[in-house]
């Protein structure tokens, strides 16, 4: 019943279901599921929601969706400097980049460069973070959005994975478009800080990153999963239970239980 075989993001609604973004680059197809605890539903076409890659969900306090969309069948966009705009081969493909579902209504929120949305993270005050897959960050508050590009220190690379932590701390993990290099990013007071050698990652290459109520942070890579939680930093991979170290989405649940 899944739309497509690679999943990509999850999220639960408020009665449970759970939500499947599956997909990916040579792929054709990806979209949007949902699960009820028997069966799965392509949910994507139900609500309107153009074919591609689902890359990042996030639940808004009134039940409705953030949708993050990459065009899926489609080659990695090359770029030559950091004003570069994507190769013509993506313009165009399918309506990506960030969606909102109200329960009712699919809309539009932004196209961008039409390169997609890999992720996502409500704020506090109910304010969103976002990242293009090779572009910017931005922050849309008030229908407003605010671009954080290469001035402010953010790499032109793909943002991952975005995360608020229980503390208030905004979490990034990215990798370069060329050399598959990853990184980690805090943003604070100071602005953005690459903090990648300051945890023992297994590897630099981020997948995914979530944030646990009592203040864990998780951290997806491609050769394990670093939970850190208190000051204690603890490795998982394949030798503590995964079924396989690249890890490429987190979801915590209500009762604080972590899936990947």
């Amino acid at each position: 019943g899944l739309v497509a075989n690679h999943t990509r993001s999850l999220e639960r609604d408020s009665d449970g279901t759970l939500w499947i973004g599956s997909g990916y680059w040579d792929a054709p197809g990806g979209g949007l599921s949902d699960y009820d605890g028997h069966k799965a539903s392509d949910l994507g076409s139900r609500i309107g929601l153009p074919r591609g890659w689902v890359s990042a969900l996030r639940r808004d306090p009134r039940n409705g969706f953030w949708v993050g969309v990459v065009p899926a069948g489609q080659h990695v966009p090359v770029f030559t400097s950091d004003t570069s705009d994507v190769s013509p081969s993506w313009a165009g493909v399918v309506p990506a980049g960030l969606f909102h579902f109200d329960g009712q209504r699919l809309t539009n929120v932004f196209s961008g460069r039409g390169n997609g949305i890999l992720g996502l993270t409500l704020d506090n005050d109910g304010s969103l973070w976002f990242g293009e897959i090779a572009g910017s960050l931005y922050h849309f508050r008030d229908d407003h959005f605010r671009e954080f590009d290469s001035k402010e220190g953010i790499p032109w690379a793909w943002k991952r994975s975005i995360r608020r932590s229980a503390d208030g701390t905004l979490w990034m993990g990215m990798k370069e478009m060329n050399t598959e290099a990853g990184a980690l990013f805090r943003y604070g007071p100071g602005g953005f800080t690459n903090v990648t050698g300051r945890f023992p990652l297994p590897d630099d290459r981020i997948q995914a990153i979530e944030a646990s109520p009592l203040g864990a942070l998780w951290i997806a890579t491609s050769a394990g999963v670093l939970q850190c939680d208190g000051g204690r930093f603890t490795v998982h991979t394949v030798a503590r239970g995964l079924a396989g170290n690249s890890v490429d989405v987190l979801l915590i649940d209500q009762k604080g239980i972590v899936w990947c």
